[in-house]
């Protein structure tokens, strides 16, 4: 799996959310879109790197439960 880069600060992704949040016109949704869908995919690899390694020492423990995800884009 390859790592994603975040191509954004973390300003643009606030800047992008209050986009989202309010009426704008379809090119800035686009933008704004493409903004947050780059820092939510930046965070997926440390994320499931993390949740591997915790498996790996949660399976000593039988009734250990570990889970991950991303949140929902709605």
């Amino acid at each position: 799996m390859a790592w994603v880069v975040l191509e954004h600060s973390i300003e643009d992704v606030n800047r992008a959310g209050k986009v989202l949040a309010s009426l704008h016109s379809e090119d800035e949704l686009d933008r704004a879109l493409e903004i947050i869908n780059n820092w939510r995919a930046s965070h997926y690899f440390p994320l499931n790197t993390f949740a591997t390694r915790l498996r790996r020492r949660a399976a000593r423990y039988p009734r250990a439960l570990v889970s991950q995800r991303i949140k929902r884009l709605t």
